[in-house]
């Protein structure tokens, strides 16, 4: 494949001895082949990205710490599957609960990042 590109690409830049008015057709081909190249990368990256998100959003457990898009923390005290929502208690001396989407949880909060937010109080 790399020879015929470089054929190909000396041909087009006055190897190939053609008519000028084809040099931008046989350019084409190397760019509609970088392009979809480009493509096949770019898809396969942000599949693997939408893949990895779901499979977090499905792993939502009980007693999991979450940040919402909204910048919400919360502590999931009922994952329903059926429905795909979530309920996630925002605050403990009150028992402040909240109904969300799975869709709505941006992050599940590792330790390093709880300790970070409760130093930050």
């Amino acid at each position: 494949m790399l020879p015929f590109l470089m054929n190909h690409l000396a041909f087009c830049f006055g190897g190939g001895g053609g008519r000028p008015e084809d040099a931008w057709r046989n350019m084409l081909i190397p760019l509609l082949i970088a392009m979809v190249a480009y493509f096949l990368i770019i898809g396969r990256f942000k599949k693997k990205q939408q893949r990895k998100r779901q499979d977090e959003l499905r792993g939502i457990k009980k007693n999991a710490r979450v940040m919402t898009i909204g910048g919400i923390y919360g502590t999931v005290v009922q994952s329903r599957d059926d429905d795909n929502k979530v309920v996630i208690k925002i605050d403990e001396t009150t028992n402040t609960r909240m109904t969300i989407s799975r869709s709505a949880i941006r992050t599940v909060v590792t330790g390093k990042e709880d300790e970070q937010e409760s130093s930050s109080k």
